[in-house]
């Protein structure tokens, strides 16, 4: 089966080369670059630019009797366009754009139902934890025996905090994994907060008044500022070891600064990975107070959208909480998939391919599309001129900037119009 994509721009339906105007390029060779028409022939067989309504020297509106018709867009240096495509023999799915979601997944305490546990055993030197990613996305990646990432209990000392930190310092050691990990844990944690006096460890210790508190960490970052709205700071009740929530996720501090400035730097045992936070609210950064969290559980969050992963808990692991906080989206109309589409559609031999430069692909980088699949079934007659025993297959893809259906020449809706005035039914999917 012979197949085609054609992609088009964010332009007016059927602009032409000297106009953005909808409906100026009355034959296919006048389409401005990007931009879409459909077409089909007066009776002296030249090419009319089927419309959405409006008729006129060149211009057919569209309808139930109209049996045939192809599609083009526009090219820098010329047209491209479909076969003919009998109405009678087609049929048509769209599919809207989608960003994709990444798969969230937890292990041992859930922070997202404040439920859950690790079935971490007694912690001794040597004590090692281990789980496995399997990539399940693709077919021919069954059967593979997947990843295995292990974190270790360095000390009879060591805590499940230890071992969690060690189990993600060696999973990001892997330049090539599907996942990232962050710790997660319960307890009572409060907002980073100044005072005159105080024994909690959110509190730090102030000359005078009770000054607001915000914080700045950057993304990647094992720094956290916490600034005061005025005083200095006269001690702290935190220190080296004590755990912090930032943003929801658990971190150990490693050095508290010097007080005595309106600023406190603290130093983390690791970066800081989100949304850069910027003179933020205290309540992204909160302290236990009376005492560290009794359950500990981390999150798995694919690195990329478009994975589908499976994990294995093994050992010190196997009897662990899990549950999918976020399920995996495919995205769809991407610049990654449209681009790949094309190249897929470029039916080449090697011989040819060395003869031949490949053309440029039409997608654009950074542009997103919404799809119309046309499935084409054209009936042929047999040698004698009799019947039609047989079909003439073919797939096109039309891939749409998604920009364009916003446009103010609605070339979406009149192409959707047109395709559903000529008696093609649109089925909805994913592709």
């Amino acid at each position: 089966m012979k197949k085609s994509v054609f992609v088009a721009k964010d332009l007016n339906y059927a602009a032409s080369k000297t106009s953005t105007t909808v409906n100026t390029a009355t034959s296919p060779d006048l389409l401005r670059d990007g931009a879409i028409g459909i077409y089909g022939l007066n009776s002296s067989y030249l090419p009319v630019l089927i419309t959405d309504g409006a008729s006129g020297t060149d211009l057919l509106a569209a309808a139930s009797t109209i049996k045939e018709f192809f599609i083009a867009v526009g090219t820098a240096t010329g047209c491209k366009t479909t076969g003919t495509i009998k109405v009678s023999g087609v049929t048509c799915k769209s599919s809207a754009y989608v960003a994709g979601t990444k798969q969230v997944f937890s292990v041992g305490y859930n922070k997202s139902t404040s439920s859950g546990a690790l079935s971490i055993p007694t912690i001794a030197k040597g004590n090692e934890i281990l789980f496995k990613v399997i990539d399940s996305t693709n077919p021919d990646s069954l059967g593979r025996t997947g990843d295995t990432y292990s974190g270790y209990a360095t000390s009879n000392a060591s805590t499940v905090y230890d071992m969690l930190l060690s189990l993600m310092t060696n999973l990001e050691l892997d330049t090539n994994r599907k996942v990232d990990m962050d710790i997660v844990a319960n307890g009572t944690s409060t907002a980073a907060s100044a005072a005159t006096s105080g024994t909690n460890k959110s509190v730090l210790v102030v000359a005078s008044g009770t000054p607001a508190v915000t914080g700045s960490i950057a993304n990647e970052s094992k720094t956290l500022t916490l600034t005061l709205a005025s005083s200095t700071v006269s001690s702290v009740n935190f220190a080296a070891g004590d755990k912090i929530n930032i943003a929801g996720y658990i971190y150990e501090i490693v050095t508290v600064g010097a007080t005595g400035a309106i600023t406190l730097v603290l130093t983390l045992d690791r970066a800081y990975k989100g949304t850069t936070l910027s003179a933020a609210a205290a309540s992204n950064f909160k302290f236990f107070n009376t005492a560290d969290p009794t359950e500990y559980g981390f999150e798995l969050t694919d690195v990329a959208v478009d994975y589908f992963l499976d994990f294995a808990f093994l050992e010190g692991l196997s009897s662990t909480d899990t549950a999918v906080i976020t399920a995996p989206v495919l995205s769809n109309g991407t610049y990654a998939k449209i681009s790949k589409k094309e190249e897929e559609s470029w039916v080449r031999t090697l011989r040819r391919q060395t003869e031949y430069a490949l053309p440029s692909v039409a997608a654009v980088s950074g542009t997103t599309y919404d799809q119309y699949i046309f499935d084409v079934k054209n009936p042929i007659g047999n040698n004698d001129g009799t019947g039609t025993s047989k079909v003439s297959e073919a797939s096109v893809t039309i891939a749409m900037d998604s920009a364009m259906e916003d446009n103010g020449g609605e070339a979406q809706s009149d192409f959707e119009d047109i395709i559903t005035a000529l008696g093609i039914t649109f089925t909805s999917i994913v592709a």
